[in-house]
């Protein structure tokens, strides 16, 4: 698109992952629990989570942290590759320190309605608009 845009953490699943393609595990749950792991590591790469911030269990670092649409995603297919979109919500507990130096912007939204909308004015990322917009319709 030629210049920097907002759009929400995220990322691939690493190749040394088990969800990379190439487990034959079937197990649903455990897929969940390995996407949970994926999606919680990116968070806390992608907004700088300080070291200092975090309480004794990583898991501790989260007031809410469930799953949007993880058991299937959704396709994103192109005519260069086929991908799933998985998406998480996470609510941080108001300890948790942001190194904001790190990120190019920052700005806090309510998790309400109100504050989806108000995000969705200035969110161009077609992936991250249909998550919030599911995230909405399940509220």
């Amino acid at each position: 698109v030629g210049r920097a845009t907002l759009d929400f953490p995220g990322g691939k699943i690493p190749p040394s992952s088990p969800l990379d393609g190439s487990s034959d595990d079937d197990d649903e749950n455990v897929e969940m629990v390995q996407r949970q792991e994926v999606a919680s590591n990116i968070l806390k790469s992608e907004l700088g989570i300080l070291d200092t911030s975090r309480p004794s269990s990583k898991d501790d670092i989260y007031a809410d942290f469930y799953a949007i649409n993880a058991q299937e995603g959704y396709a994103i297919n192109s005519s260069f590759s086929n991908q799933r979109l998985y998406g998480f919500v996470a609510i941080l507990r108001d300890e948790v320190v942001l190194d904001t130096s790190r990120l190019s912007y920052y700005k806090e939204f309510p998790a309400t309605v109100r504050g989806a909308r108000e995000l969705l004015v200035i969110l161009p990322c077609l992936q991250c608009r249909i998550l919030l917009l599911e995230w909405v319709q399940g509220q």
